[in-house]
């Protein structure tokens, strides 16, 4: 993801948006689905939570960003 490169995932029901490298700007805009099944369940509702865990390397893994928690959805 970047560089206005396609996204990379190893999720292939994962849908990923990215908006990168807009007037030579480095930063990047990324927006993220995941279907129900991938959290065991077959839909999700409002109260429902989550476990999440995601991380983003940058170009030659220079930099990592990792997300981790439980949500509750609303």
């Amino acid at each position: 993801m970047g560089a206005g490169l396609a996204p990379l995932v190893n999720e292939p029901s994962a849908h990923v948006l990215n908006l990168s490298g807009v007037n030579l700007d480095v930063r990047n805009i990324a927006c993220l689905e995941l279907p129900a099944r991938l959290f065991g369940r077959p839909r999700l509702r409002s109260g429902d939570t989550v476990e999440f865990a995601a991380s983003f390397a940058s170009h030659a893994q220079a930099y990592r960003v990792e997300w981790r928690g439980t949500f509750t959805l609303r």
